[in-house]
């Protein structure tokens, strides 16, 4: 039975709140800050989370955690809308079958959320059928696909397939640290050194300010698709550090 890590725990907890805040009404004008990392933080979380198993078992997770949960809280969410209102939208029905959250989103923002869950589904059928591809390639094969597929404006983003590939790479980078220990490397780092994080952790941030504003699920990434990702993974990786090394002192 595999340790717990409880750091993991408390990050998840940090993303959620992220998420919450980032729905609200902003009067503090941060939500620009939080939409360059929260929802990468997530893919990442996923990543480092994800275990390759077998074809078969693979599938069945696939169908039992991510599928069926998605296809029933999206249709019970369709049924109280047509309830409310005493009427049948077919074109809210239409929307979520074919994954097309930009009309989702208008007709039912309630619903918006569940587009990570499309996501997570498309990125592990992605994974089943390139599990052979050698990871630190498929990595680098991703940030290429994601870049070309953001500009694919004239196509529809059906079964959100151009958001799946603008976030595959942050999966694969959370897989990546996972599978190299890259944060438990960072944690034996003296505490002064880990605190010199927060200077790449401004620039990042700076970075993405002066790049735009982010919205991946309309795959939207600001002017620069190369400083999106860079500042999304900078932040991310750090904040999954620190995480780490404040759960380690706090309960050793």
């Amino acid at each position: 039975m595999r340790e717990r890590k409880y750091w993991i725990d408390y990050l998840k907890a940090i993303a959620i709140y992220l998420v919450i805040l980032g729905h609200l009404p902003d009067e503090l004008h941060i939500k620009w800050g939080i939409y360059l990392f929260h929802m990468p933080l997530f893919f990442i979380i996923s990543g480092y989370l994800y275990k390759p198993r077998k074809v078969k078992d693979e599938i069945k997770k696939v169908i039992t955690q991510l599928f069926l949960p998605y296809m029933f809280y999206g249709l019970g969410l369709i049924g109280l809308y047509c309830f409310m209102r005493n009427t049948f939208n077919i074109s809210l029905l239409e929307g979520f079958l074919i994954g097309d959250y930009l009309k989702v989103c208008e007709i039912h923002p309630a619903m918006c959320p569940i587009w990570f869950v499309l996501v997570l589904i498309n990125i592990r059928i992605i994974l089943l059928l390139l599990n052979k591809v050698n990871l630190l390639l498929l990595l680098s094969i991703s940030f290429i696909a994601g870049s070309i597929a953001v500009k694919l404006v004239n196509i529809q983003n059906i079964l959100m397939f151009k958001t799946t590939l603008l976030c595959l790479p942050f999966f694969l980078f959370g897989h990546f640290i996972s599978k190299n220990n890259l944060t438990n490397k960072l944690l034996k780092m003296r505490t002064e050194f880990i605190s010199l994080l927060i200077i790449p952790l401004l620039i990042a941030f700076y970075a993405g300010h002066k790049n735009g504003n982010v919205a991946i699920i309309f795959c939207l990434y600001g002017y620069n698709i190369i400083i999106f990702y860079t500042v999304a993974i900078t932040i991310s990786f750090i904040l999954m550090v620190i995480t780490q090394k404040v759960c380690t002192n706090l309960l050793n």
